[in-house]
């Protein structure tokens, strides 16, 4: 009966792991890339939402331009990710893409 018990907890465990720990190790590597590859001119997308380009790289942070002679200071790990010139905001692709047509042509 015991042997049943041991059995089911050390299952139960490695199902955990497998659903759980594996693919957030995956989130966080992919993420740690994403910071180490970072450059200046890189188009990129906050935590927060924010679009902008990185303008320079200290240590820890980025200086990020999120607006004409507006740049910000935020930490690496700020940055959600780099945006390949397809995904730019006002591309006409990814959420709301369409919002601003749909209120063009209602006008």
């Amino acid at each position: 009966m015991l042997f049943y018990y041991v059995v089911s907890v050390v299952a139960f465990v490695g199902i955990i792991w497998l659903l759980v720990v594996l693919p957030q190790r995956r989130i966080n590597r992919r993420h740690a890339e994403i910071e180490a590859d970072l450059e200046p001119g890189d188009r990129v997308m906050t935590v927060g939402g924010f679009y902008g380009v990185v303008r320079e790289l200290v240590e820890d942070t980025v200086r990020l331009e999120i607006a004409p002679e507006t740049v910000v200071t935020l930490a690496r790990g700020a940055v959600a990710a780099v945006l390949a010139p397809s995904q730019e905001p006002g591309s006409g692709d990814g959420p709301g893409a369409d919002v601003d047509s749909d209120r063009d042509s209602s006008s």
